[in-house]
């Protein structure tokens, strides 16, 4: 006989929510913590006024009901294109990449819905192995 837990579908849903959702961010902190602490460039309190004033987009990552992680995103609005950056992404790390190739094509399906031509992101040399024809631009920073 299966369990319930047999049952339920372990497909990661990513869903978008609206600026300004306090409730939302409130569930979502601790992975949007972990998806920003490496950056040097703002702290949890900078990106929740940028949430709360529209400038970035929470997206919350679902198996079920259960909450999986997080997405900070941002539109970026250049003279030849749209394009979605990804700021940060969060998950359970009890998931280690499974369900990946599903996430990405949600965030690509976010990405045209903004009007986005590409979808863009700063983070672990590990991302870029999980992404399907993704290229390193050669990002880097010097303190001055």
């Amino acid at each position: 006989m299966l369990s319930a837990d047999a049952n339920q579908d372990k497909t990661i849903r990513v869903v978008p929510v609206p600026a300004n959702s306090l409730a939302a961010w409130i569930e979502a902190e601790e992975f949007v913590e972990k998806a920003i602490w490496r950056t040097t460039h703002w702290d949890i309190t900078h990106v929740l006024h940028q949430f709360i004033d529209g400038k970035v987009q929470l997206s919350m990552m679902y198996e079920g009901n259960l909450l999986m992680g997080a997405i900070i995103s941002e539109v970026i609005v250049y003279p030849l294109k749209r394009v979605f950056f990804v700021h940060g992404l969060a998950a359970n790390p009890s998931r280690n990449m499974e369900g990946f190739d599903d996430v990405w094509n949600q965030i690509c399906g976010l990405a045209k819905s903004c009007g986005c031509q590409t979808v863009s992101a700063s983070g672990r040399m590990g991302w870029l192995r999980q992404v399907p024809g993704a290229k390193s631009l050669n990002m880097w920073e010097v303190d001055i």
